[in-house]
């Protein structure tokens, strides 16, 4: 409330007020609703309202807490789009960014999680942070503003709500009552930090990334050898986050850095369905089952062309030989070039066969465009384009 206060003094523009019902609290949500309207429309802002259904709509291993948060941020964000914003303008104050430090810190984290609430992360800011709990229910007194606050922030069976109302007021009472003005400092000096370290992982991936067909995102082993364990460790959680994947903790990340730096053959499962595998100097994320994308193909045509979800071979026969197209586990001979092909992509990797020799196998060597004139004078030409991702790219 404070901070729609504050915008409606300041903000010369329209001012568009959001607010997420998530359908966990009965009536009393309800009724939280509908006096965020009437203060909107008191004030003269657009309002609009999203009724969501947490519990209904929570993810398998999410908690209701984090299905909340996530569906709130989708709602607001659409909202935002929808108006054409830039900005979403969230309320959080120098109390919460204590109580998030803390929260972190006691469940287990490293530099990242010290730095508690980011104030910019587009398209949400928070320009709040500053302001303890305290000094904006005093500024809304003084505007004669009324406020409601949530049932759920006294309710002792969430750890945060411990460490608000029972941690934090023995702290300034008994150690030191500055306590909340350190941890945001804390936060902002781990959030410089972690730019600087997020600067450095951007670099290393430049380096580390290697183009190879059948996954996600590929790493060069022969780079990663000069990286240190937390400088590895950054670019692990780097990578992840370009690719969306789910936060991993701070004990398996080591586990995989050091799983990475020692090589050979492995698979490490991320979570559920995301998994890397190393092997022939390279690591691979989000291995995708090459078995499942090479359908056997007649090549004896003049011309033609198959297509996978990341990869397409066209062909020239203008002599019509017999041959046909398999996967190297179908075709049943392993040709030398084997050695050059990361193993997880052995069992499905095409090949050309006439009756049960293989006449045609791409190798990899870090080119995605493979060509191959297997046998001189024959007129017979297999051209195979490849691309990491789950769906074939523009030029394919």
């Amino acid at each position: 409330m404070a901070l729609l206060v504050m915008l409606k003094r300041f903000w010369p523009g329209e001012i568009v007020v959001a607010h997420v019902e998530h359908g966990i609290r009965g009536r009393s949500s309800l009724e939280d609703a509908d006096f965020v309207r009437r203060i909107a429309r008191d004030l003269g802002c657009r309002i609009e309202v999203g009724h969501v259904e947490v519990p209904a709509r929570k993810r398998k291993g999410e908690s209701l807490e984090e299905a909340a948060r996530r569906l709130r941020h989708a709602y607001l964000d659409a909202v935002r789009l929808q108006c054409g914003a830039r900005w979403i303008l969230l309320a959080h104050q120098a109390d919460d960014q204590a109580e998030t430090v803390l929260f972190h810190l006691f469940r287990g984290t490293g530099i990242r999680g010290l730095r508690g609430i980011p104030p910019l992360r587009s398209p949400f800011a928070r320009p709040l942070l500053e302001f303890s709990g305290a000094e904006l229910r005093a500024f809304l007194r003084e505007e004669d503003i009324r406020w409601v606050e949530d049932e759920t922030n006294v309710d002792r069976r969430f750890m945060r709500n411990r460490i608000r109302h029972q941690l934090l007021p023995l702290i300034r009472a008994t150690v030191n009552s500055r306590v909340d003005e350190h941890l945001s400092a804390l936060a902002r000096e781990a959030q410089t930090v972690t730019f600087w370290l997020e600067e450095r992982s951007r670099t290393y991936l430049e380096q580390l990334r290697k183009p190879c067909p059948g996954t996600m995102r590929c790493w060069n082993r022969a780079v990663i050898k000069g990286l240190s364990e937390m400088e590895l460790c950054e670019a692990i959680r780097c990578e992840a986050a370009s690719l969306g994947w789910p936060v991993l903790d701070r004990r398996r990340t080591q586990d995989l850095a050091r799983l990475i730096h020692k090589g050979g053959r492995w698979t490490f499962q991320w979570k559920r369905n995301l998994s890397l595998a190393s092997g022939q100097g390279l690591v691979g994320w989000g291995i995708l089952p090459w078995e499942e994308v090479v359908p056997p193909g007649d090549l004896s045509q003049v011309r033609g062309s198959v297509a996978g979800p990341f990869w397409s071979l066209s062909w020239e026969n203008p002599h019509r030989f017999p041959f046909r197209l398999l996967s190297m586990s179908a075709a049943g001979v392993v040709p030398r070039e084997r050695r050059s092909i990361p193993w997880w992509l052995r069992g499905g990797w095409p090949v050309a066969v006439q009756g049960s020799t293989i006449i045609w196998c791409p190798f990899f060597d870090g080119a995605f465009h493979l060509t191959a004139e297997p046998v001189p004078g024959l007129s017979f030409r297999l051209v195979l384009s490849c691309d990491g991702r789950k769906k074939p790219s523009d030029e394919l």
